[in-house]
């Protein structure tokens, strides 16, 4: 893996796309691709060297003092073939501790801990969630975005 950079967006100008390319064009080098300049996106080069997005900044866990992007959990549990939908959350306890949340495909029978065993072979053990639970689905607003934050508060009583 490479190391982490974050991406810089730059918001289109309202009158046009000359106006945005000039300026992007105008704009100086980075000096530095590990300093972050706008944006909360974190990209990642693979081994391969395509790069890919690893997580938002500000949806980092600290689990056992190691910082940990819930899309990496996510992405790792949504491969499994009889997960159908997941969300990793991170709820207070000495720091944080990782929470996840699955919609089983249909017709799937698979528990909490299979899913951890199949965390724990590929990833670091700080990553690995603590608890874990299946819905029949998880809450998200009108355009699908995912309301953590009602996993978070439901996780804490």
């Amino acid at each position: 893996m490479g190391k982490p950079t974050h991406l810089h967006s730059p918001r289109p100008y309202r009158d046009g796309h000359e106006e945005t390319d000039r300026a992007i064009r105008a704009a100086p080098p980075r000096p530095d691709p590990d300093v972050a300049v706008d944006g909360l996106e974190r990209l990642i080069a693979s081994t391969s060297g395509a790069p890919h997005i690893d997580g938002r900044d500000d949806d980092m866990i600290v689990s056992g003092g190691e910082n940990v992007y819930p899309l990496e959990v996510e992405n790792l549990i949504g491969g499994h073939p009889h997960v159908d939908d997941v969300a990793v959350v991170g709820v207070p306890d000495f720091g944080q501790r990782l929470e996840a949340y699955g919609v089983l495909s249909d017709g799937a029978s698979v528990d909490a801990g299979t899913i951890k065993d199949y965390v724990r072979a590929g990833l670091a053990r700080c990553k690995v969630p603590g608890e874990g639970e299946f819905r029949a689905g998880l809450p998200r607003n009108a355009t699908g975005k995912l309301l953590r934050s009602r996993l978070e508060a439901g996780a804490l009583k």
